[in-house]
């Protein structure tokens, strides 16, 4: 069965998932520059390289682009369940620390209606 690509991970048949440490470094940045450096996604998104898609079928950055990373827990060794959040068998890219203060800001930052849908790692809860 073929595996779905992962942003800042590959795949290999015998290693199974492992960093791709050139995509690891943007994950690692986009979380910098928006939980220490305090960016918009959208100024996220025109800085990062254009040399890596950020999908098979985007080829430049988006602010779509830049929350789909944010809000994804895999980065920090977890993946949401129906049952709250497990460890995940992907290497860590960030710390579950830092991903919530991420999740945090974009709290703040969303619309109330659509706050439901982000969550933090320590709690599994929604807020």
């Amino acid at each position: 069965m073929a595996q779905q690509l992962k942003f800042g991970y590959r795949h290999d048949t015998t290693l199974g998932w492992t960093l791709d440490e050139e995509e690891a470094k943007i994950v690692r940045l986009v979380f910098d520059l928006y939980v220490r450096q305090e960016r918009s996604m959208e100024v996220i998104a025109g800085r990062l390289p254009t040399n890596l898609r950020p999908t098979a079928n985007s080829r430049t950055w988006s602010r779509r682009n830049v929350q789909a990373i944010l809000g994804n827990c895999e980065y920090a060794g977890y993946k949401e369940t129906d049952r709250g959040f497990e460890h995940s068998d992907l290497p860590t890219i960030i710390t579950p620390e830092l991903f919530n203060e991420a999740q945090q800001i974009r709290l703040r930052m969303t619309n109330p209606s659509r706050r439901h849908l982000i969550k933090l790692i320590d709690s599994g809860s929604e807020t």
